[in-house]
């Protein structure tokens, strides 16, 4: 029904509106005659690669499609900067305490926490990947600061005996 020209348009909306395959939609919405249908059957495809093909073939007479591809694209783009970001914040946490730089690692932390906040729809995964690297961080940090514990007697103990040594000289 919905590719059939012969029948009415909006019983052809109705057929497309209820089409899962996206190969059958990319497939009527490049075989289409109609700009409405066209760009009806568009909206419904996911992959971006068929929108910009669909762009290819009808965007010089579409209008529509042109700007509803353009709309799409920018969504992309940005759906993409944005998890590019996210990512980048899970490795810098990961990083963190690696360096042996302690108290720079933890003020680096609260600005990752703060910089986490600002995303929205973060996927399960990435969550799960940025709250390892801080327990890991954490606890690279808790093994730190206990051994740094056991050893400043031993310090303090060490620069007493210099100071006395260069009081006998």
């Amino acid at each position: 029904i919905a590719r059939d020209p012969l029948r009415h348009v909006e019983l052809r909306k109705q057929a497309i509106l209820t089409i899962d395959d996206q190969a059958l939609l990319y497939s009527i919405a490049q075989d289409e005659k109609s700009r409405e249908l066209q760009t009806l059957t568009a909206n419904l495809i996911q992959d971006i690669d068929k929108l910009k093909a669909l762009e290819k073939v009808h965007g010089k007479n579409n209008k529509q499609l042109r700007q509803l591809i353009k709309e799409r694209l920018t969504v992309e783009e940005n759906r993409q900067a944005m998890r590019r970001q996210i990512v980048a914040c899970c490795e810098e946490v990961e990083a963190l305490g690696k360096t042996g730089r302690w108290e720079q690692d933890k003020s680096q932390l609260l600005v990752l926490h703060q910089r986490w906040k600002q995303f929205s729809d973060i996927p399960a995964i990435y969550t799960q990947r940025f709250n390892a690297g801080e327990e890991d961080f954490q606890q690279r940090l808790a093994a730190y600061s206990d051994q740094a514990a056991h050893l400043q007697p031993l310090r303090e103990g060490f620069e007493n005996l210099l100071g006395q040594a260069l009081h006998w000289q």
